[in-house]
C-alpha cells in the first residue's frame, strides 16, 4: 500500500485521500451550479455527513461558500 501511495503522489502531486476529496468537491461544485438541490443534499451526495464540514471543505478548495458560489454564478449568467 505504501508503494501505491508513493507512486500516486509522484504521478498526481496529491495523496490518494487529497485527490478523492478534490474530486468530490469538484463534483459538488458542478451540482451547486447546475442544480437546485439543497446544499445539505449535495453535501450528502458527495459523501459529507454534515453541511458544516462540507462548507468548510468547499471554502478551503474554492475560497467561497456554497451560497457565494451560486450567487456569483447567477450574477454572471444574468
Amino acid at each position: 500500500m505504501a508503494r501505491f501511495h508513493s507512486l500516486f503522489l509522484a504521478e498526481t502531486g496529491q495523496t490518494p485521500m487529497d485527490y478523492a476529496r478534490s474530486r468530490r468537491l469538484h463534483q459538488a461544485h458542478e451540482l451547486l451550479l447546475e442544480s437546485s438541490l439543497a446544499v445539505g443534499e449535495i453535501a450528502a451526495r458527495v459523501g459529507y455527513a454534515s453541511q458544516s464540514a462540507f462548507t468548510a471543505a468547499l471554502v478551503r478548495e474554492f475560497g467561497v461558500t456554497p451560497r457565494q458560489l451560486r450567487r456569483e454564478s447567477r450574477d454572471k449568467t444574468g
